[in-house]
């Protein structure tokens, strides 16, 4: 996963997308870079930063790389923008997605000298595009190439160009304000900006983007894009606006599914085991909150008097852990990701609400951490349907023997909370789940979750 976010302007505007960039660390927070067409033309940086963005960005190092032409990226995977050339000079690419076919085209470009530690995802896109004259042409043949998704975003000189994927599941946008005009994958970073007035990109759209709001079309495309659902789930801001849906709204939504759909809860109480002034509903970080926040308000609503609280709260910024390559390091980023508030536990029945269980690394560090304080009970509710497939594009998980529901057993809830080492888990259903989304739901990628 990551973030692309480049502002055009008629003055410096590169404090802009620095700010930007550190609004991007829900997109990517592993690597963060910059690079900029100064107001003499010339192309300053790339300069890179492993780290999520943050006060780095405000040491000289970054100050220089200044321009009315700036380019921004944030990234779990490599460092970006880079530099490219065509016969036309020198551009700054960043792209969001991979490249599936990375080591064959290495191979192809790069012959006797092949290194599968070299050339990276960017690298290969750039070195395609620098084939042809023409930068849109070289986009064009980049697509062709290529294997899986890749948005682009192009400084040359004075001008933006802006490329969404013909099969693209993520966003890009084109934004104006008075600043000028800015490109971006995420509504939430832009509006933060002040880019009220945002287009989104339609599948296979190339855009030329001027200062003055005069952006050209250079390359309609056919709009095969699905977006990932996932985004609405887990990697999206809550406060995001995707394909004209909010996330938290969507968030809600799952939430409130999930109390409709939980007989084990209700059936608990009908039975007198557990009281709902015990019950206490638990976002389980900020990606949780949406559908907690629904769980709890449908409870509400059908007369049952449950508590809301946090359980966990950040410790501090941490990458995600699903992300690291290793299952030790996930555990290690996972143990101290978040810090528990004993009070809520002690004593009560816990629903923690979850956006998802991928590899179930976070829920099983956390509900051991939950169950050390003696609650009544913990349950899990999870947003995002069963994960039983890596993602098809290689943005997330990449490895099913990872998965969590194809570790544990059956993959049924009853081997997996089993696993846990909690009382009862259940997810959304994929139906559930996909009907959640209203008139977006024949629009959407979720090869993850389709049932096998």
């Amino acid at each position: 996963m990551g973030g692309l976010l480049a502002i055009v302007s008629s003055e410096d505007c590169s404090k802009y997308v620095r700010r930007g960039l550190i609004a991007s660390r829900h997109q990517g927070n592993d690597y963060f870079g910059i690079a900029a067409f100064g107001l003499d033309g010339k192309l300053i940086g790339p300069r890179h930063q492993e780290g999520p963005a943050g006060s780095d960005f405000f040491t000289d190092k970054f100050r220089e790389v200044s321009g009315d032409v700036v380019l921004g990226s944030v990234s779990s995977s490599d460092k970006e923008p880079i530099v490219g050339t065509y016969q036309g000079g020198e551009f700054a690419l960043a792209i969001n997605g991979r490249v599936l076919n990375l080591d064959n085209l290495k191979k192809e470009l790069l012959g006797s000298s092949f290194e599968p530690a070299g050339f990276s995802h960017a690298q290969v896109v750039a070195n395609l595009i620098g084939q042809k004259e023409d930068l849109v042409e070289g986009i064009k043949y980049a697509w062709e190439k290529t294997e899986g998704v890749q948005d682009i975003v192009i400084l040359h000189d004075q001008d933006l160009i802006a490329a969404r994927h013909p099969d693209a599941v993520l966003p890009l946008l084109i934004g104006e304000s008075p600043i000028g005009s800015a490109v971006g994958s995420s509504d939430f970073v832009l509006r933060k900006l002040g880019f009220d007035k945002l287009t989104p990109l339609e599948g296979g759209d190339i855009y030329l983007v001027k200062f003055d709001d005069d952006c050209k079309l250079l390359r309609e495309g056919e709009n095969g894009a699905r977006t990932c659902a996932f985004l609405w789930t887990y990697t999206g801001h809550i406060d995001d606006k995707i394909d004209g849906l909010y996330t938290a709204e969507l968030r809600e939504r799952l939430g409130r599914n999930l109390f409709k759909n939980d007989d084990y809860v209700k059936g608990l109480i009908k039975e007198g085991k557990i009281k709902p002034e015990d019950v206490v509903v638990s976002p389980i970080l900020m990606s949780g909150l949406g559908s907690s926040i629904g769980y709890y308000k449908q409870a509400l609503e059908k007369g049952f008097n449950f508590g809301f609280a946090p359980v966990f709260i950040p410790s501090q910024r941490y990458k995600r852990s699903y992300v690291p390559e290793t299952n030790e390091e996930r555990k290690a980023v996972a143990a101290f990701k978040l810090d528990e508030i004993r009070y809520y536990i002690e004593g009560k029945f816990v629903i923690a609400v979850d956006d998802s269980i991928v590899r179930g690394t976070q829920t099983e560090a956390r509900m051991s951490i939950i169950k050390k304080y003696k609650p009544l009970g913990v349950v899990v509710r999870a947003s995002h349907p069963k994960i039983w497939n890596p993602c098809t594009y290689q943005l997330s998980t990449r490895n099913p023997e990872e998965l969590a529901a194809v570790r544990h057993g059956s993959g049924s809830d009853e081997d997996l909370a089993k696993a846990i080492g909690i009382d009862n888990v259940m997810y959304n259903s994929f139906e559930d789940y996909k009907n959640s989304f209203g008139e977006l739901k024949d629009k959407l990628c979720m090869d993850c979750a389709k049932p096998k």
